[in-house]
């Protein structure tokens, strides 16, 4: 009982290596046939033997060339390098994630990526005999991954985003004589051709000419030293070549054969591959329409890869697929309880917290392990996988099966029908026949001059069906929403009309109301201040939302003395410090043009930036990422909080495959508060007046949350620092 994964065949085909994983532990193992005469497939006898021990939490393997080596990781991002049967183990790099390690082909070095504590990833070289410390080679403080060796070695590429959110090739010549020749070889080339046009030059032999321009290029001075030259690593970082590929997000590097052209695909156009230059202004062109994962080239140009899900070869833009069959039997039982380890050992080592909220993670496995054996639907299943979580007691989690299991039979509908809107609210108090409405949506349906209701009137029939005092409103609002409603309404004088109302989803509905719920508590706060304040409302820390922010800083402050930031209800995503860049933006100057007033030059600053007073709402509503800027807001001092406690669960999350069975929502980074160190999960960002606003209220129009803010901005707005007078120079 186990899962296999992580399979190489050794370098003369007679082994196979693997991860092999019960859930609980792994090994690295070798694997053997007991008759070497025969095919792995007619293979029935094999033998196991274990490399690297549980012990030691094997986690992944690369083979080096020529079967000398391997590579393989430990938890939680040790890399090493053996002895193909393990012995002799030397650990080139410790670090708290697992780095992605590529050999170099002559077996002497180790390209790999790794990220620092910031999340930033960097390539780096290392001697596999660890005689050096590594190199990083990109130095870059944003994204660089996915290195590839050149066939000769020579060379190295790799994926980097250094300009802004365009992704580019890099390349770097490891010798520097190649990087020489690299930068001198265009130009004699040219020189080469127009030479052998030249007519004065025909009485010279083409040999002559190739000896003084090698001469000159220092090529057999090379050839010479070749022998003792290793990679030169001096300003490694500031030799590095780009490779513009604009409008395209490259991926799965490899090398061509002759180490001059680089292969890759797009992320965005998954089925493309494309080819390109290993030289800067080189644009990339079109191989093949196809996509996979490569493998290797030969010496021929051929490329072996995985192509959809088989393999295949490509070459002269044809892909040739070998598909094949296999056949497996699978224990539904063992399936399943390889799955929920599989949940069980991710979080062991993944989750944010090492102490796993103080639970024996052995005994949480014992408790629900039987039950997700005995699960007899996939919706059982997720629900204990779930229980399972909620042992961490923590937000930002959650299981998911990628397929409904045991499959049952549904009928497909011919057309979606749902309970609609009409863009009405009504008086529940009405106990009377029909429904008596007490407000209409801003812009919905009702809103509309063809199709306009009033609040006060009385819908009294619904498509010729009288409304009683008991009618089930979603039984009577439930059809297709592409059809109009006919409704019978009766005004505050007892006169009937007929109206035709073209419905929307609820959805659209709460958009609307969410809207005029904004416009409105904009009116509030500026009758409340008199017309001083602004006021902002943030929906979500999404980008679309950070771009409304920004435009609002200029169109809610134009000549306020503060403003009014409303984080309530706001579920999270990830634009704090770019709200807070706009919000903390130092003043060290201020301009003043000729004839004109005081200001700073609008392209000098990275955003639009407020630094007059403000203050933040939040609730209890307030979920993740709006809380870290409420967190923010009062560890900087920027301004005050009004409102009650955020929900206290900030964590970042990710999500990750459980083998084929689902997705787990894995939160992998805690934040703490910079003014006492505290995890901000369970511990929402406290106000400095907390205020809850009383249940009615709100849809009453009242919300003391919004009047005790107003209130205290506008003293604190009396008591904001005004800039010095201008002195201008004096002459002497």
């Amino acid at each position: 009982f186990a899962h296999e994964k992580d399979l190489w065949f050794s370098h003369d085909g007679k082994s196979i290596l693997y991860i092999h994983d019960d859930g609980i532990n792994s090994e690295l193992r070798r694997m053997e046939k007991t008759k070497p005469g025969q095919f792995w497939w007619q293979a029935t006898d094999l033998k196991h033997t274990t490399i690297v021990k549980a012990s030691k939490r094997p986690t992944g393997i690369i083979p080096g060339p020529k079967g000398k080596k391997i590579t393989y990781t430990t938890y939680p991002g040790n890399l090493w390098v053996s002895n193909p049967d393990g012995s002799e183990p030397v650990r080139l790099v410790e670090s708290w994630q697992e780095p992605t390690a590529k050999w170099s082909p002559n077996g002497k070095w180790i390209a790999y990526t790794l990220q620092n504590n910031n999340f930033n990833p960097d390539i780096f070289i290392i001697r596999t005999d660890g005689s050096m410390p590594p190199v990083n080679i990109s130095r870059h403080p944003d994204l660089d991954f996915s290195p590839a060796w050149s066939p000769d070695g020579r060379r190295i590429a790799f994926i980097g985003r250094h300009h802004k959110e365009q992704y580019d090739i890099f390349y770097l010549d490891l010798y520097k004589s190649d990087e020489i020749k690299d930068t001198n070889g265009e130009t004699l080339e040219r020189a080469r051709k127009a030479m052998d046009k030249d007519p004065a030059y025909k009485g010279i032999t083409k040999k002559k000419v190739k000896k003084v321009l090698e001469k000159l290029s220092g090529k057999n001075k090379q050839k010479k030293s070749e022998k003792e030259e290793t990679f030169d690593f001096s300003n490694v970082h500031q030799r590095l070549r780009r490779i513009e590929v604009k409008g395209i997000t490259p991926s799965k590097l490899i090398w061509n054969n002759d180490s001059k052209k680089i292969l890759f695909q797009s992320r965005s156009n998954k089925k493309i591959i494309y080819t390109v230059d290993a030289k800067s202004g080189a644009k990339p062109s079109k191989l093949a329409e196809a996509s996979g994962t490569p493998i290797k080239i030969d010496t021929k140009g051929k490329l072996y890869w995985i192509s959809k899900g088989v393999p295949a070869t490509l070459q002269g833009g044809k892909n040739t697929p070998y598909p094949f069959t296999v056949y497996t039997e699978r224990k539904l039982s063992d399936w399943k309880r390889m799955a929920f380890r599989n949940a069980w050992n991710t979080m062991r080592d993944s989750f944010y917290d090492p102490k796993l909220n103080n639970r024996n993670w052995t005994d949480v496995l014992e408790k629900y392990e039987p039950m997700a054996m005995q699960a007899n639907t996939s919706m059982v299943f997720d629900r204990i996988v779930s229980m399972m979580l909620g042992e961490l007691n923590a937000s930002h989690m959650g299981f998911r099966s990628v397929r409904q299991w045991p499959s049952s039979w549904q009928p497909t509908p011919k057309w979606k029908e749902e309970t609609v809107h009409l863009g009405t609210r009504f008086d529940h108090t009405h106990a009377d026949k029909g429904w008596k409405v007490s407000e209409v949506i801003p812009d919905s349906p009702a809103d509309r001059d063809i199709s306009k209701i009033l609040p006060g009137e009385i819908i009294t029939h619904i498509n010729g069906t009288e409304i009683l005092s008991d009618s089930p409103r979603n039984e009577l609002l439930h059809r297709r929403l592409s059809e109009p409603v006919h409704l019978k309404v009766t005004d505050k004088d007892g006169r009937a009309r007929a109206v035709k109302i073209q419905p929307i989803t609820y959805k659209a509905a709460r958009d609307l109301a969410r809207n005029a719920h904004i416009d409105a508590t904009e009116h509030a706060v500026n009758k409340l201040s008199g017309g001083k304040l602004g006021y902002i409302h943030v929906a979500r820390m999404m980008w679309d939302e950070f771009e409304k922010f920004e435009h609002h800083l200029y169109e809610q402050g134009a000549g306020k003395d503060g403003l009014v930031i409303d984080v309530r209800d706001n579920g999270g995503g990830f634009t704090t410090d770019h709200l807070l860049t706009a919000l903390c933006q130092p003043r060290h100057a201020f301009t003043i043009p000729r004839n004109g007033g005081i200001g700073y030059p609008q392209d000098r600053i990275v955003y639009a930036t407020w630094n007059k007073p403000i203050i933040v709402l939040c609730n209890q509503n307030s979920f993740s990422n709006a809380e870290i800027f409420s967190h923010a807001i009062r560890n900087l001092n920027r301004g005050k909080i009004v409102g009650v406690a955020t929900a206290g669960g900030v964590i970042s999350t990710g999500s990750t495959a459980i083998l084929d069975a689902g997705t787990l929502r894995l939160p992998f980074r805690g934040w703490f508060s910079s003014s006492d160190g505290k995890d901000m999960e369970l511990n929402g960002a406290q106000p400095h007046y907390t205020i809850w606003n009383k249940p009615g209220e709100l849809s009453r129009g009242k919300d003391v949350q919004l009047e005790k803010a107003v209130s205290i901005l506008l003293e604190d707005s009396k008591k904001s620092p005004s800039l010095p007078k201008p002195k201008y120079r004096v002459s002497k």
